[in-house]
């Protein structure tokens, strides 16, 4: 099984710049047919070793802006994602487990 809690706020100033903070937890427990790489020859015929299939839990925490200049929207965010076995559900985890830090420029054009 697996649960995701997801929160953001949409703030508005002066009508063309836009702020919105996020927040996100997922947890999900390991998928019955996940092995661990180290147990992988002792296996059955039908087992992955994809961590993604492995219990492990995950926080991120991100931030975007938004100005609007006519026809224009410029946009720039980042987002820190951290994962780990010990915010999974029940089942073996996986080492192959990652963390990152995201940052975005772009500029939409509408018509």
């Amino acid at each position: 099984s697996s649960h995701t809690l997801d929160l953001s706020l949409h703030k508005t100033f002066r009508r063309s710049i836009t702020l919105v903070p996020s927040l996100r937890y997922y947890q999900q427990d390991a998928a019955n047919f996940f092995t661990p790489a180290s147990d992988f020859l002792q296996a059955s015929d039908f087992n992955s070793a994809d961590f993604r299939l492995s219990s492990y839990g995950a926080l991120s925490a991100g931030l975007k802006l938004n100005a609007r200049v006519g026809k224009y929207t410029f946009v720039l965010s980042g987002e820190r994602y951290k994962a780990d076995a010990s915010l999974g559900g029940s089942g073996a985890s996986s080492p192959g487990i990652i963390d990152f830090t995201r940052l975005s420029a772009g500029i939409d054009f509408t018509f």
